[in-house]
């Protein structure tokens, strides 16, 4: 899809991954040009901005607070979702996607749910998530209720003052054959993450 009016409201989900923030998005609602889509999403987020503020949009004034993630369903060899996601600096508004922003990985398998990119059923979701940025693939399990995540719980993590729900996340080293095939012995790291979101609905591009 190419916007053809890049003014037009569109859904996103604002949300909180460990100790990172970032506005959600869904690829097919974003300019298909890499560059124009780059430039977009800074303009969102109030970048560029002299005074770093970015008064005139929807980051924070920090990097690690002024995150955009983009989702799609994926069609990688059982995997659900893709998952690109760029730290806007508040002043310049360059997108640095050299890395992972592996704090968010806690929030990519919520927000997919939220935008409706997959409707797990059960009282648990179990995603398989595809890391764009650095090609690697990140399972995400977390619980369910109606269908929707679970946000609240007795779960506290180091990067947040309140608890909430777990998330169980297991990271696949790059290169492992579990990306695309059953591995014996599967390269991966576990751990507890925990997201929720902080704001949900429609913004509007300047």
């Amino acid at each position: 899809m190419s916007r053809a009016d890049p003014h037009a409201p569109l859904d996103a989900v604002w949300m909180r991954g460990d100790a990172c923030k970032g506005l959600f998005f869904r690829a097919d609602d974003l300019p298909r040009d890499y560059d124009d889509r780059v430039q977009w999403l800074a303009r969102l987020m109030g970048s560029p901005d002299p005074t770093g503020r970015q008064i005139d949009g929807l980051g924070a004034g920090s990097i690690d607070t002024s995150c955009v993630v983009v989702l799609s369903r994926s069609k990688r060899f059982r995997h659900d979702i893709d998952y690109w996601c760029g730290k806007v600096d508040p002043v310049t508004g360059l997108i640095d996607s050299r890395g992972a922003i592996g704090d968010l990985a806690a929030a990519a398998g919520p927000a997919a749910v939220w935008l409706k990119l997959v409707e797990p059923q059960g009282e648990r979701a179990a995603l398989r998530l595809w890391q764009v940025n650095e090609g690697y693939t990140v399972e995400a399990r977390f619980d369910l209720q109606d269908g929707q995540p679970v946000e609240v719980g007795d779960f506290r993590s180091e990067a947040a003052p309140f608890p909430g729900a777990a998330i169980e996340l297991t990271v696949f080293e790059p290169g492992s054959s579990t990306a695309n095939q059953d591995d014996d012995e599967p390269k991966s790291t576990r751990r507890l993450g925990s997201a929720r979101r902080l704001m949900q609905g429609i913004v509007v591009p300047a």
